[in-house]
C-alpha cells in the first residue's frame, strides 16, 4: 500500500463530460473493475506511460495524501498506475477528495502542459471550464463554475 510518505500528492483521473453530474454527486467510482484507476500524471509526461485514456474530456485531480489520512488504500501497479479500492473496498472515492475537476468543453484538447498549468492555478478551490472560442488555447475562455469548500463534502457556487 501507498503511505503518506511514498503516494503522489495528486493524482489524476480522466473520464467525458457524459459522466460530469453522477462522478460530482456520488465521487469516482470502480464500476465493474476492481478499482478505481489514477493516473500519476498526465500521458506524455515524464514517466507516465498508463493510467487513462488520451482522449479524456474531464480532468479529476485527487489529493491522495488526504484521502489516505481518512482511511483510503492506495497502491500502485507494476505499470505506475495508482489504484484505490475506496474505503473498506466499497469501491468509491467521494468527491470531498478532489482538488480541481478539469472540464475540456467543444472539443477542446490541450496538451499536458496547459492542463497542468490549470490543474497547479485551481487546485484546491475549483471545478474549471475550459470552452474553445477561436484557436488554441490562448483563444480558449477559462472560467470556475464552482467553488470547493476545503475537504467537505458540497460545493459553494461563485457570486
Amino acid at each position: 500500500p501507498l503511505t503518506l510518505m511514498t503516494a503522489p500528492a495528486v493524482a489524476v483521473h480522466g473520464s467525458y463530460a457524459e459522466h460530469l453530474q453522477p462522478i460530482l454527486a456520488g465521487g469516482l467510482s470502480k464500476m465493474r473493475r476492481n478499482h478505481i484507476h489514477l493516473a500519476k500524471g498526465l500521458l506524455g509526461e515524464a514517466d507516465v506511460i498508463s493510467g487513462m485514456r488520451g482522449n479524456c474530456e474531464l480532468f479529476i485531480w485527487v489529493d491522495v495524501r488526504e484521502a489516505i489520512r481518512s482511511g483510503y488504500n492506495f497502491v500502485e501497479s507494476t505499470n505506475g498506475v495508482i489504484l484505490c479500492d475506496g474505503r473498506d473496498g466499497d469501491g468509491v472515492l467521494p468527491p470531498k477528495f478532489f482538488s480541481v475537476v478539469i472540464e475540456l468543453c467543444g472539443g477542446l484538447t490541450l496538451h499536458p502542459a496547459q492542463v497542468r498549468l490549470l490543474e497547479r492555478l485551481f487546485a484546491g478551490c475549483s471545478r474549471v471550464a475550459v470552452t474553445k472560442l477561436h484557436g488554441g488555447f490562448s483563444g480558449s475562455l477559462v472560467r470556475p463554475v464552482s467553488l470547493f469548500l476545503s475537504f467537505a463534502s458540497h460545493s459553494v457556487s461563485p457570486a
